[in-house]
């Protein structure tokens, strides 16, 4: 393995991540501070891509969540086509994280596939509200129509996403 893989690999399990007593002992960690420093690692979103070709969404590792989530902050578009297929994964956490991951990275040409998963309601609802805050992201021509019928939704939950959505459409 090389040094540039292992440094990366050791920031990945740096945050508290995997359980609730692990987030409480640290409850003040400084993501922000975590992705700046990703970013200035070495060969970052080629070591990532490389690691995420190495994972099966249906049989996770110890990684397999931490990288998932790192790629949305720290990756590139490079990453899209080796996380999509997370987005199918019986896991909720990946299938959920990998929504909001391929949000942040700009992945239009999933557009439709997010649509899709919010307006299916037999969708986990993480997986609903990742897929709305992902179509608020990408900012389409459909995504303010598809917030103000969320806005409307039975599901409280939701009816927060919708607003959190229009706060990003409404940002610069």
């Amino acid at each position: 393995m090389s040094l540039e893989k292992q440094r990366v690999l050791d920031w990945l399990m740096e945050p508290p991540f995997d359980t609730v007593e692990e987030i409480q002992k640290n409850p003040n960690y400084d993501y922000y501070d975590w992705f700046k420093r990703g970013k200035q690692l070495p060969k970052i979103t080629e070591i990532i891509v490389g690691i995420l070709k190495e994972q099966n969404f249906e049989d996770p590792s110890e990684v397999t969540d931490r990288i998932i989530y790192a790629s949305g902050w720290v990756g590139d578009k490079n990453c899209i086509a080796v996380l999509t297929p997370a987005i199918y994964s019986s896991h909720v956490y990946l299938a959920s994280d990998a929504i909001a991951a391929l949000g942040r990275l700009g992945a239009i040409g999933l557009f439709d596939t997010f649509v899709l998963l919010l307006l299916d309601k037999k969708q986990e609802i993480n997986i609903r509200a990742n897929a709305l805050i992902a179509i608020a992201t990408l900012r389409h021509t459909k995504s303010q129509e598809l917030i103000d019928k969320m806005k409307k939704d039975s599901n409280l939950f939701l009816v927060k996403c919708a607003e959190e959505g229009q706060r990003i459409l409404d940002s610069p």
